[in-house]
């Protein structure tokens, strides 16, 4: 196009403009895979506290811990849930118990999660109380929650004051400074 219209800047914008597509899609395609799995932690740490409970109530009434997970696994959990499955899994594969729940807390991107299994992984090798420990994790987890939906409605508190501001109390003074 600029040799027929003879403008030597289409050229130079057609070059800037593939380097500016390229640079687009590249963030894109590397942001994606972030996007999707800080998605799916933000479903684990949902579902977190309650999987947590579940499993401490089973290890209190007897039942071992990998039978706990199994229950966990087949339970309306979600994201977890499968996750639990893939745990399993590597167990079934050979793998101890402390690695598999290492490959999970590594798998996934909630820190939530990652948290709970290394206080699991320490309960395991030290012999704690496991159901006392994973009660009080799921105690904590659903603190910050609680503390994260606070400071979320502050927020939101504030933008409403200054949305009631802007939209009823500006035109009400403007119409009342006009009027005098």
């Amino acid at each position: 196009l600029g040799i027929v219209y003879s403008d030597p800047t289409l050229p130079a914008i057609g070059f800037l403009g593939a380097i500016f597509a390229f640079a687009l899609t590249a963030f894109l395609a590397l942001a994606y895979p972030v996007n999707k799995a800080d998605a799916r932690a933000k479903q684990v740490d949902r579902a977190l506290p309650f999987a947590l409970r579940q499993i401490a109530t089973q290890v209190k009434a007897g039942v071992s811990f990998n039978k706990a997970l199994y229950s966990v696994s087949k339970a309306k959990y979600g994201v977890l849930s499968d996750e639990f499955t893939k745990l399993l899994n590597d167990i079934d594969r050979g793998l101890s118990t402390d690695e598999a729940l290492s490959r999970l807390a590594n798998r996934t991107h909630s820190k939530n999660l990652r948290k709970a299994v290394t206080q699991i992984v320490r309960a395991l090798r030290t012999g704690g109380s496991l159901a006392q420990i994973i009660s009080d994790i799921a105690d904590d987890v659903s603190f910050e929650t609680r503390m994260l939906i606070r400071d979320f409605t502050e927020k939101l508190n504030f933008i409403n004051i200054v949305f009631i501001m802007i939209a009823v109390v500006a035109p009400v003074a403007t119409t009342l400074m006009a009027a005098i």
